[in-house]
């Protein structure tokens, strides 16, 4: 039974993150049909961002991500920071 409610949670994710996709095409594509019928676009680019948002495996694909994304902003400061600085990463500099 326990395998069975995991498909039909699965499912379920899979067919709210499909809906979501479908709500933020048609911001992008139609954006008066989705202002006359959710009065904002703002609105229906939310709703959608949520409804994607809801699947686990795209939640988990987005951190892991924004990990990777943050770790490689911090080696380019570290270079940065190095090549301002001038240090070379040898060890003490002798004058």
């Amino acid at each position: 039974m326990a395998a069975k409610w995991y498909d039909i949670r699965r499912l379920s994710a899979g067919a709210l993150s499909l809906a979501g996709l479908v709500l933020l095409l048609l911001a992008l594509v139609w954006p008066s049909s989705a202002e006359r019928i959710f009065r904002s676009r703002l609105a229906v680019v939310s709703l959608g961002s949520f409804f994607i948002l809801l699947n686990p495996a795209l939640r988990e694909g987005l951190m892991m991500g924004i990990t990777e994304f943050m770790k490689a902003t911090a080696e380019v400061a570290e270079e940065i920071r190095r090549a301002i600085d001038g240090d070379d990463d040898d060890g003490p500099r002798t004058t």
